[in-house]
């Protein structure tokens, strides 16, 4: 029977999802509304980090403050400010940090897990990417990753493989990641239209999925409403 299947996923260190959807943190997509939202669902928004500081964690707490117990997450980089961003953060109540980077495979990635594992602490879940090789998940894994976001270039307005040539197939890559032998969680991420991509993804093995364009256009997105 349908009311016998449990769509929960844990994906490590804490953050466990009634359902395995994220919505991308996009300032065209993930703020308060959609945290709240997605996070009464099941799933979890992870808020954009193209505000100050103070502004993101501004967000989390509003979001925080209206829907008690939701999981949300916050987006940061691996330069400037990240290690305060992530602090302030998780002081308003974000329940795990994304690493947010186009191609995050280098050696500024390792050395931003390892900064972020030494602020946050071995308890707090660390999302990182974004990967399209095994080797990828693997080091980022070993790196301090608790979760891999898999897929480079595949987002509808992603500009990586126009300006860089680098990425693979959204589907070969998750069949790729998911041979992962570390004790890491796939996230799917890019490309993802529809609930069948969804299925697809899921099935090929990620444990979860992210999404932009589905959620775009819809009441609880920061974009404006033009009559």
């Amino acid at each position: 029977s349908r009311s016998e299947i449990s769509l929960q996923t844990d994906l490590g260190n804490g953050l466990v999802l009634p359902a395995p959807i994220f919505s991308s943190p996009m300032d065209t997509i993930s703020e308060a509304p959609m945290a709240i939202a997605m996070g009464k669902f099941g799933g979890a928004a992870i808020v954009h980090r193209y505000n100050t500081t103070q502004e993101q964690a501004k967000l989390i707490t509003i979001a925080r403050d209206l829907a008690k117990g939701i999981n949300i997450g916050a987006a940061v980089g691996i330069s400037d400010d990240f290690l305060l961003r992530a602090n302030m953060c998780a002081q308003a109540g974000a329940s795990f940090i994304c690493v947010d980077v186009a191609h995050g495979h280098h050696i500024l990635m390792k050395e931003a897990l390892t900064a972020l594992r030494e602020e946050l602490g071995d308890s707090f879940h660390i999302m990182a990417g974004n990967v399209a090789t095994l080797q990828g998940v693997n080091d980022l894994a070993d790196w301090g990753a608790d979760s891999v976001r898999c897929n480079i270039g595949g987002g509808s307005i992603c500009s990586t493989r126009i300006q860089t040539g680098h990425g693979m197939p959204g589907l070969e890559t998750i069949f790729e990641c998911a041979k992962t032998d570390r004790q890491v969680s796939i996230i799917a991420d890019g490309g993802l239209k529809n609930s069948g991509d969804m299925v697809k993804a899921l099935a090929a093995g990620a444990d979860a999925v992210m999404c932009g364009s589905v959620f775009s256009g819809t009441d609880e997105t920061p974009g404006k409403i033009i009559e």
